[in-house]
């Protein structure tokens, strides 16, 4: 027993001395930086107008969106009210990158008044209760917030085609979208 005692001994105490000579100890560091937060401010919505509701047939209102000149178009309807792009504005921290995307990828909403509820997504073919409003942005994707200053700006721009269907009811209609802006 006692030659027994002294090989288990030894292969233990030669165990010991190989985990040893096998660890190490490692001081690591952690660090962050405190950037501005990203704020979003509406300067102007989207608005499609006020336009005339279609008689047999379907009709769009087309807003493109753009930085310098948003177009517009209208199709199987008369437009009396003037449209409008939405416009809103990103203050964050100079030197930094931007995403801007819905978050969905795309935007597809539905519009809603009072007496009468438009949903694209429960019957996307259209009808007199439904009406589909997808919306489109001009910049989206990666943009700077790079003027040098401790806080800088970037707008940009949203728009969309509104479908209105044949025998659409008379009313004011609206809506909320989301859109995703954040630092790379």
């Amino acid at each position: 027993m006692s030659k027994f005692f002294k090989g288990f001994a030894a292969a233990a105490l030669a165990a010991s001395a190989l985990t040893a000579a096998n660890a190490a100890d490692f001081d690591g560091t952690a660090s962050v930086e405190i950037v501005e937060a990203i704020t979003v401010v509406s300067q102007e919505s989207v608005d499609f107008g006020a336009v005339g509701s279609p008689s047999g047939s379907t009709g769009t209102v087309t807003i493109t969106p753009s930085a310098t000149t948003a177009t517009f178009a209208t199709s199987g309807v008369t437009q009396f009210g003037t449209a409008s792009q939405g416009s809103f504005t990103i203050t964050g921290a100079a030197g930094r990158n931007v995403q801007i995307a819905f978050l969905n990828g795309n935007e597809d909403i539905t519009l809603a008044s009072a007496a009468n509820a438009f949903d694209a997504v429960t019957n996307p073919t259209g009808n007199a209760d439904e009406l589909d409003a997808s919306l489109t942005l001009a910049e989206a994707g990666t943009q700077a917030l790079d003027d040098g200053t401790d806080s800088d700006e970037h707008t940009f721009y949203v728009g969309g085609t509104l479908t209105i269907p044949d025998g659409a009811a008379q009313d004011a209609y609206s809506g909320t979208f989301t859109v995703d802006v954040r630092y790379e």
